[in-house]
């Protein structure tokens, strides 16, 4: 507003003019809009919400987030007021400070003579005291509140596992500040727009920047005579926050404590009822542990042995008591019973086991080789009965195969395997066959030589003669036995000659059917109706094989006749045979037919 009389610009409230001290009543007129002063702080009416926002005179200090309000109304959006609000106005008849004056100041009018410098003196001095009053009021000292006074530190558990803890006396300090902490100027619009007043300053101030702003180092497994520190967390940025939401100086410094009058814990021992039992036999034995019935204090423990097997008569086991993880139980235990153990470790002696009887797990299987050199494989067959008469069961036991560089089923002659004896109920198969069958098998591991896989045979004079013998007599008895089948009776034979013989085997690269051929050739005596003849002719064996000693491996009751017909004499009517008048016919026809598989090996005696 402007005064009545020169028209110049006045201060919020004030009762004189500064220019020509005309006195100002609250009841005045309001005159033209005054320029905004950046220098002093606005004084807002709460009288009434404004209609439209008015800008702030100032640049608004930063007011901390715990101000939000998801209920408040969106910035630049009418607020209702409290209707109490005017209440906090200095004045509440007072129209709102307007900003925005864009005239001329009115000129001060002549200075009369007489008395009129006093008056303009006297409020001159009024003004300035109104000024300084208001300054003093708006930016004036700040409270400061000592946050030691309200801290104390107490101490539960017990010696050597003791807790410290921290604690802030929310309700004496709302006691001794509600009302008295308040808002700043600038604070205090935006807490009015979420319905806060001076009244929640103190609250706000202890929610937001003293709880959880202090710790204490270290705060557990404390012992009397230990040290803690209490501090406190702020920054720079919190003290100004804090200074311009309610100006505000907090009193505070770290401080150390001494923990003390923390009581001993009653101790009890937690291997009081614990069960050690020793099973197996000496050299091989075994510890079980049955801790059903240790007091409660452990029953959520766990009990681990430093050794649990191998065990002879007379060793010594350690026990220890820890968490299911492994780690010490003393603060669990305290934390939930009270107590602390009085021991987490105790040493056994190994006692009673007996003697163990031992066997050979070999002597109840047989491996055998099957197969061909190259592509064998190896079997086993089980004593099951024996092993059940020694009291091993067949979920016992396994015996497992280990192969050298080739694969069962890709086995050679003379390759070397492992077989294993093995406990199906645990890696250690010595010391679960004592524990548990009183036996202790040896050895646990032996080789074996692959032997007997058959090899093809690709030269006939691996066959040894005992062996050609065999098969040329069979094939003399199946070619005689055929004949006197079908002869009539003007035919007869009158001898029947091995006369050597043909070897097919696959050419490199190549694999026919069947793998190899031996032809067994045999020379022919007959007389018919009309003279005496020689024919040739065959019995055939497919794939031929040795042994590993070169026994020959062949089913001899497993071949094939002559097919081809010869008619003996050549004419019109003669007499047909199974055969070849030539060796020659018989060669162009059993073997050079084939030579794009077979390698052809001949043995006849041309």
């Amino acid at each position: 507003m402007n005064c009545p009389k020169c028209g110049a610009p006045l201060l919020p409230g004030a009762k004189f003019c500064t220019h020509c001290g005309t006195p100002i009543t609250p009841n005045a007129a309001p005159g033209s809009p005054v320029p905004a002063q950046p220098d002093q702080p606005q004084q807002p009416d709460f009288s009434q919400a404004p209609e439209t926002p008015q800008e702030p005179s100032s640049p608004t200090q930063p007011i901390p987030d715990y101000f939000y309000d998801p209920n408040a109304p969106a910035p630049g959006q009418p607020i209702q007021q409290d209707p109490n609000a005017a209440s906090d106005s200095m004045n509440g008849s007072q129209p709102p400070y307007q900003d925005g004056f864009t005239g001329q100041y009115p000129q001060p009018a002549p200075k009369k003579k007489g008395l009129t410098w006093l008056w303009i003196a006297l409020g001159a001095v009024v003004a300035v005291a109104l000024i300084i009053v208001l300054f003093v009021f708006v930016l004036g000292g700040s409270k400061t509140v000592d946050l030691d006074k309200y801290i104390t530190v107490t101490y539960d558990g017990v010696d050597t596992v003791g807790t410290a803890t921290a604690a802030f006396d929310y309700d004496k300090f709302i006691k001794d500040n509600q009302g008295k902490i308040k808002f700043t100027k600038e604070a205090k619009k935006q807490a009015r727009q979420f319905g806060y007043t001076d009244q929640d300053a103190a609250d706000l101030l202890y929610q937001a920047y003293i709880d959880g702003y202090y710790y204490l180092d270290p705060s557990v497994h404390l012992t009397n005579g230990d040290k803690v520190t209490l501090t406190w967390q702020y920054s720079d940025a919190d003290i100004t926050d804090i200074t311009d939401t309610v100006n505000v100086k907090l009193k505070y410094a770290d401080k150390e404590f001494t923990v003390k009058d923390l009581p001993e814990a009653e101790t009890f021992d937690p291997f009081d009822g614990l069960t050690v039992n020793w099973e197996g036999v000496d050299t091989a034995g075994s510890v079980s542990i049955d801790a059903s019935n240790v007091p409660s204090e452990a029953s959520d423990c766990e009990y681990t042995a430093d050794k649990t097997s191998g065990l002879s008569n007379g060793d010594t086991v350690t026990i220890t008591l820890t968490t299911w993880d492994g780690e010490d139980p003393t603060s669990m235990i305290l934390e939930y019973y009270g107590k602390i153990p009085s021991t987490l470790t105790k040493e056994y002696t190994v006692e009673g086991l007996g003697e163990a009887k031992t066997f050979n797990p070999f002597d109840y299987v047989t491996i055998t080789f099957s197969g061909d050199d190259g592509d064998g494989y190896v079997d086993s067959e089980l004593d099951e009965d024996g092993l059940e008469a020694l009291g091993i069961d067949y979920y016992d036991y396994d015996f497992e195969t280990e192969y050298g560089s080739d694969d069962n089923g890709e086995l050679k002659n003379g390759d070397t395997i492992t077989v294993k004896f093995v406990s199906l109920d645990s890696e250690d198969t010595a010391t679960w066959f004592a524990a548990n069958r009183g036996l202790i098998p040896d050895p646990l591991s032996k080789e074996f030589t692959v032997s007997g896989l058959t090899t093809y045979l690709t030269k006939a004079a691996d066959i040894q003669e005992a062996d050609l013998t065999k098969l040329t007599d069979q094939g003399s008895s199946v070619i005689s036995a055929a004949n006197a089948s079908d002869f009539s009776d003007s035919e007869k034979t009158n001898s029947i000659t091995y006369a050597g013989n043909y070897l097919l085997s696959p050419k490199e690269g190549m694999d026919p059917w069947p793998h190899n051929i031996l032809y067994l050739i045999y020379k022919v005596n007959v007389t018919n109706g009309k003279g005496t003849y020689d024919y040739y002719t065959y019995i055939e064996y497919d794939d031929v094989k040795l042994d590993d000693s070169k026994a020959l491996v062949v089913d001899i009751s497993n071949y094939s006749q002559c097919y081809h017909t010869i008619y003996l004499p050549q004419d019109e009517y003669s007499y047909y045979y199974d055969g070849y008048a030539s060796l020659d016919d018989m060669y162009k026809e059993l073997c050079s037919t084939q030579v794009d598989e077979y390698a052809i090996e001949d043995n006849s005696s041309k």
